[in-house]
């Protein structure tokens, strides 16, 4: 406990080393983050839409799928709009089917939206979350209406038509989603087809909001891995002068090496902290406890592999080094600049837990207990690995 506080202490009488370990990351962040966004701005993705219905329904989601800022809806029949596919002038083909309007007033919401793709398909994600969250809209509408509606008329207490009472209530619950939606919806729609195969999935509501990609927490992770790992310099310098020495104290290289880990880890999170204060007060993105452990695991992770890289660095120079590198290129991979859960899936590469920054992005993945297995068993074996090469140069 007293090497700790000593290495602590050691720590804050450095500002310049405070400021390189936890501002400028931060300052960096946002400035590219805020970047990006403008850049963002004027992308569209253009997207083919059938609607088979022609109900009003229909038209209503087809108008407010144009008001999209990042998609481009392109209207069309589906003999066009597979041609259109085929020559790649479309990112993905969203088809309303014949009785879409039908099955919302019977409550079903199974079979009412087609997908199409292919194996250059990778934007449709984001179309299809804007299109479940209009469907759970109306969906919502029709419910809230119906129950009015059955209210009034077994209370007896109902003065005008059922048809008029019916509308002005599906009026007033769609006006409740405005500014701000009541929920977001993750909606798996039925009958994605591409090229290779054709999968049925099952409709999945979640009444929550769902941090599905912010660039912020993105580039968060390469900034914290880089900065973490080069927190580490002073291993390099250490390994070959001071730890030779401490063969004969009682703590030993391990005792010295975990609690000046340990600092590091407390300097780390305090940066962490911080960039979530400015992230929730500029309302860049929302975390939650689940997202905020997953971001401690991964400093965690980024330690071990900064101390293994230390372990084995020769000299200063060549840390560094290989430290941007490493950072830069597992990031990249990763996903760390840009949203890759589509295109990895489009290359049947589904395995996200093994790449630590989806742990953050995806707040744990689609399986986090495998995550949290995976990142365990790396940062376990990597500590031992350097703690091993360690201990052959003393």
């Amino acid at each position: 406990m007293n090497l700790l506080l000593i290495k602590l202490t050691d720590l804050f009488r450095h500002p310049v080393k405070l400021l390189f370990y936890t501002v400028i990351p931060i300052i960096s962040v946002f400035l590219l983050g805020i970047l990006l966004e403008e850049g963002q701005r004027g992308i569209k993705v253009p997207i083919a839409l059938v609607d088979e219905d022609e109900s009003e329904f229909s038209e209503l989601i087809l108008k407010r799928m144009k008001g999209e800022e990042r998609i481009q809806i392109i209207p069309a029949q589906i003999e066009e709009a597979e041609k259109m596919l085929l020559k790649h002038e479309v990112d993905s083909v969203f088809i309303i089917k014949d009785g879409f309007q039908k099955q919302l007033f019977e409550g079903k919401e199974d079979s009412i939206v087609d997908i199409l793709l292919t194996d250059a398909s990778v934007a449709y994600g984001i179309v299809r979350e804007a299109i479940a969250a209009e469907i759970l809209r109306l969906s919502s509408n029709i419910q809230a209406a119906d129950w009015v509606e059955r209210s009034f008329q077994d209370l007896g207490i109902l003065k005008s038509s059922p048809d008029d009472l019916w509308n002005e209530a599906f009026r007033y619950t769609d006006g409740q989603w405005e500014p701000e939606p009541l929920m977001t919806a993750n909606f798996v729609l039925e009958n994605v087809n591409n090229e290779n195969n054709e999968i049925n999935e099952s409709v999945i509501v979640n009444n929550g909001i769902e941090n599905l990609y912010s660039p912020y927490i993105g580039i968060w992770t390469f900034f914290a891995m880089l900065v973490t790992i080069l927190s580490l310099d002073w291993l390099v310098k250490e390994k070959t002068s001071l730890f030779p020495r401490m063969k004969s104290t009682a703590k030993g290289m391990t005792g010295y090496l975990i609690a000046s880990i340990i600092a590091i880890f407390v300097l780390h999170l305090i940066q962490l902290f911080i960039f979530i204060g400015i992230g929730n007060y500029l309302e860049k993105f929302i975390v939650n406890i689940s997202l905020l452990g997953w971001m401690a695991i991964y400093i965690l992770f980024s330690l071990s592999i900064g101390v293994l890289l230390a372990a084995y660095a020769k000299n200063i120079g060549s840390f560094y080094l290989i430290a941007a590198i490493f950072s830069f290129i597992i990031s990249l991979i990763g996903g760390s600049f840009f949203p890759v859960d589509e295109l990895l899936k489009m290359i049947n590469f589904g395995y996200f837990q093994w790449l630590p920054q989806q742990w953050v992005i995806q707040n744990g993945g689609p399986a986090p207990f495998i995550s949290i297995v995976h990142a365990v068993v790396i940062i376990f074996v990597t500590w031992l690995a350097a703690l091993r090469r360690l201990q052959e140069n003393l």
